[in-house]
């Protein structure tokens, strides 16, 4: 293993972490770390603590050989500001590992198409400015129906697939169309003739990015706040208090309550500063060779942002192990998931940041204020809350919680309209 490095050491949360099973004989590196978890309670072993172990001996940008692939790992703001903002196109491109090309039906997706693709252009403009634009998420009023936007009705468990999902609509030969995202897309790939028309293999992988964005992300997330929430009962009160005040105990949580709910809104972002669905985000190629922080890039490299190091880096956050919404409350604006702050970049920045900021941040909102507004929750008995994480490059729970719920409501009527 090579390791390269140009500034002077600074404190990363995991520089005590040592570093083990690294094997080079075939020019092949697996990396792995034993650390605890921010709470100190649970042992996870985890490919970002290890990046992150090397940061605290290296500074915050160094290369290293991962099996053929130089690799650069940036861990500063400043320094992920000059990726993602001074020469975010030169930083823009992907270079998908084997499995994320298959399942995303040969990068047709737009997370791991090519910046260079006049596809990736006019895929991006189709998600983001005719699909999940905040004017689109907004009219589709209840929440509660966002599987009907997207797939013209309810998702019944894993036999209902993408593809066949496609090909039963496409057997459908009604005059009745449904006005739904599949519906959309399958319109553009029928008008070849259009400048914005889509293969199949387009609409499968731009389906498999709303998929991923929309449920696998957000069920995680939820786990997640659900179990700091959990172990931290003080706050937990703090959440329902503002749940009784706005919405009050005789009525059901509805989109318009959710800007309304700022301790709830701190809850969540400080969970995902804790806990980032990505804590390395999606890595990024370079484009040419150019010089970030002294540090010279070649051309295909593949480049790191570790952003599970800088969301706990004492340096910047005060306290950073602590499980603190507070800290959110004072500057909402300025720390959201935009990915403008530096400091704090959940889902990524600049041109290839996440589309589905808007429907995830939506969504679990919605699913967290009507978890906790309409039960009470606890944990079985002798169990305690379980914070371990499992080994991926998507930070998910490895056991996730077992709760106990029990009615909150004084009017149980208000159950049936939930259902």
């Amino acid at each position: 293993m090579a390791v390269e490095w140009w500034q002077p050491k600074r404190w990363i949360p995991t520089s005590s972490f040592p570093i083990s099973g690294c094997h080079i004989g075939d020019f092949t590196l697996v990396l792995i770390s034993k650390g605890k978890e921010t709470d100190g309670s649970i042992t996870a072993w985890s490919s970002w603590v290890a990046i992150s172990g090397l940061a605290g001996v290296y500074g915050p940008i160094y290369k290293l050989w991962l099996g053929n692939k130089l690799t650069v790992v940036i861990s500063s703001p400043s320094l992920v500001k000059k990726v993602v903002r001074d020469h975010d196109i030169a930083f823009s491109e992907r270079e998908p590992p084997i499995a994320a090309q298959i399942i995303t039906f040969g990068s047709n997706d737009i997370a791991f198409d090519s910046y260079s693709s006049p596809s990736w252009k006019n895929k991006r403009k189709i998600l983001a400015s005719d699909m999940l634009s905040n004017a689109n998420l907004n009219a589709c009023y209840d929440l509660r129906l966002i599987g009907n936007m997207v797939w013209g009705g309810e998702i019944q468990g894993e036999q209902r697939t993408i593809v066949e999902m496609i090909e039963e609509r496409m057997k459908k030969e009604t005059g009745e169309q449904k006005s739904d995202v599949l519906q959309m897309l399958l319109d553009l790939h029928k008008n070849q003739d259009s400048p914005s028309s889509l293969t199949m293999n387009q609409i499968k992988g731009i389906l498999v990015n709303i998929v991923v964005a929309g449920t696998d992300t957000t069920s995680g997330s939820t786990e997640w706040a659900m179990s700091k929430l959990m172990q931290h009962s003080e706050i937990m009160e703090k959440v329902k208090k503002e749940l009784n005040d706005v919405i009050g105990v005789n009525n059901t949580v509805e989109e318009f309550h959710l800007p309304n709910l700022r301790y709830l809104n701190s809850v969540i972002k400080e969970t995902f500063r804790l806990h980032p669905v990505l804590p390395l985000l999606v890595p990024r190629c370079s484009a040419r060779s150019l010089t970030v922080g002294g540090c010279t890039i070649p051309k295909g490299s593949r480049v790191l942002l570790n952003m599970w190091s800088i969301h706990l880096d004492p340096n910047i956050w005060d306290n950073p192990m602590k499980f603190q919404p507070e800290r959110f409350l004072n500057e909402p604006e300025k720390l959201d998931f935009r990915g403008n702050d530096f400091q704090y970049v959940p889902f990524g920045s600049g041109r290839r940041k996440c589309l589905g900021i808007n429907l995830g941040e939506k969504m679990l909102s919605f699913i967290l204020a009507s978890l906790l507004h309409s039960f009470e929750w606890k944990l079985p008995q002798g169990e305690k809350v379980d914070l371990s994480g499992k080994f991926g490059i998507i930070m998910g729970k490895k056991n996730p919680p077992h709760l106990i719920p029990t009615p909150r409501l004084t009017n149980l009527e208000l159950y049936k309209r939930q259902l």
